[in-house]
Order: C-alpha cells, then sequence, then structure tokens
C-alpha cells in the first residue's frame, strides 16, 4: 500500500513538472520585472522557448555603445538541475557578430552559475564595444568553466580568453600573434589572470591579480622584437624605464571600479 502511495505521487509530482514546463514562456515572463533588461519577441515554453533579443543598459564600460544586445537567444531547459537542487537551462544567442552557448543554472539558495560556456566573435564585434577609444584585428574565444554570482556580485571565476591574429590598428599599430588570459581563483576574494602573448612584436607574459572589490596588482614582463614599431617601443618607454636586455617590466596597481 505504501509502495502504490509513494509512485503515485511521484507520478502526481512528475506530471505537475510537466505541464510547468510546457506552461508559455511570454505569460511566465510576463509576470516579472525584467528591468534593466527590455524583452522582445518572446516564445515557446517554460521548456523550450525563445527570445528575439534583450537589450540592456550600458553601465558597466567607458566605450562601445549605449545599449548591450543580443539576439536569437533559445533555451531548453534541463530538468535533471532539479536533482542537484537548482533549475538549470542550456542556452544559445548571438551578439556582436558572434555565437555563444552554455549552462546557466539557478540554486534554490539565490546563486547564479554558467558553466561549459563558449563565445566566439571576431574584431567586428568587438571593435563596436572598443569604440571610439581603440581598433582591433583577429578573433576572440571566450571559455568559461565556471561563473557563480551570489547576491548578483561575482563570487568566483574561472576561464580563459584566446586571442588569436591579435593585431592592434590604433591607438598604436602593433601585432600580438595569439594572446591568452587563463583565469582561475586564487586566495579568498580574489583571482588571478595569467597572461601569455607569442608571435607577434611583443613576447608577453605577466600575472594580474584582483579582488572582487576592484582592486587589481599587475606584474607584466612585456619584450619588443626587432621589428616592433617605433610608435609601439615609445609608449612601452612612457610606461617603463627599459632593463638591459630591452625588455620592459610594468608593475601597476590601482582599482578597476575608480577607473572606469
Amino acid at each position: 500500500m505504501r509502495s502504490a502511495l509513494k509512485f503515485s505521487l511521484i507520478g502526481v509530482l512528475a506530471y505537475v513538472l510537466f505541464l510547468a514546463l510546457r506552461f508559455p514562456a511570454s505569460a511566465v515572463v510576463s509576470r516579472f520585472d525584467t528591468r534593466p533588461a527590455t524583452l522582445s519577441g518572446v516564445s515557446g515554453s517554460v521548456f523550450h522557448g525563445e527570445v528575439d533579443s534583450i537589450t540592456l543598459p550600458n553601465n558597466s564600460l567607458p566605450t562601445g555603445p549605449d545599449q548591450f544586445l543580443v539576439e536569437n537567444v533559445s533555451w531548453r531547459a534541463a530538468p535533471t538541475a532539479l536533482l542537484r537542487g537548482s533549475g538549470a537551462a542550456n542556452i544559445s544567442f548571438d551578439a556582436y557578430n558572434g555565437h555563444g552557448e552554455g549552462l546557466v543554472a539557478q540554486t534554490f539558495t539565490g546563486t547564479s552559475e554558467v558553466r561549459d560556456f563558449r563565445f566566439v566573435t571576431d574584431a567586428e564585434g568587438v571593435n563596436v564595444l572598443l569604440d571610439p577609444l581603440a581598433e582591433v584585428l583577429g578573433q576572440f574565444a571566450i571559455d568559461i568553466t565556471d561563473l557563480s554570482l551570489r547576491n548578483q556580485l561575482l563570487d568566483a571565476f574561472s576561464g580563459n580568453i584566446e586571442w588569436r591574429g591579435a593585431q592592434i590598428v590604433r591607438p598604436v599599430p602593433a601585432k600580438l600573434g595569439t594572446v591568452t588570459i587563463q583565469v582561475e581563483p586564487d586566495e579568498p576574494q580574489s583571482h588571478v589572470a595569467t597572461i601569455n602573448a607569442s608571435g607577434g612584436d611583443l613576447t608577453i607574459s605577466g600575472t594580474v591579480k584582483v579582488a572582487l572589490n576592484g582592486d587589481f596588482n599587475a606584474d607584466v614582463l612585456i619584450e619588443p622584437t626587432n621589428n616592433a614599431p617605433r610608435e609601439l617601443t615609445d609608449m612601452l618607454r612612457a610606461m617603463a624605464r627599459p632593463s638591459s636586455d630591452g625588455s620592459f617590466r610594468v608593475r601597476r596597481n590601482g582599482n578597476f571600479k575608480r577607473m572606469m
């Protein structure tokens, strides 16, 4: 008798979950305040739906457009995540000449997580965000192994950024070859980014330690090649005194939030 009751309850819960996931996405979105984001063209269900476009005000970058635009957003729920105490969905989207996809989860304790995320775009998309201060060439690939937000604030991040065919057009022309930035948690409340570049006018190696409050400490060694443009070496001389071998060691500390 108890087994029959148990299986009946499981069946009822499974049916309720099925109905919830099949509920129209537009009806759910209309009941929530999504500000500051603006959603257009919501279709499909909670389980599998699409949004034509999402716009967000640019409150984080000192350059680029007034609003961020993400298009062709789609998601498919991952019901198995409920067993781990979170709601999750596999998402894909287009933004700034590139495409991204990954897993987004929201735990029942209020922590937001991003896992197995990859976004690839070219310089045309990046230049929209850098204008009018800089212009670059190449292709960018961002891989996020794990990112978590607690109370809408960054809690932990690990991932890799690769810039292939890296070139700077302005403010100073330079060929950088391949640039990689590996980010990992360091001490509590801080992360360390390991930077390397090779195959261009400069060989770069070093680290930047960043605390969650925005404080940073950078220690980067830059070695120009014999073919490096004069404008580039002049810029480096303005940043640091050259060593006897012609390399430049750049050390800086400050707070990113106060710089923006």
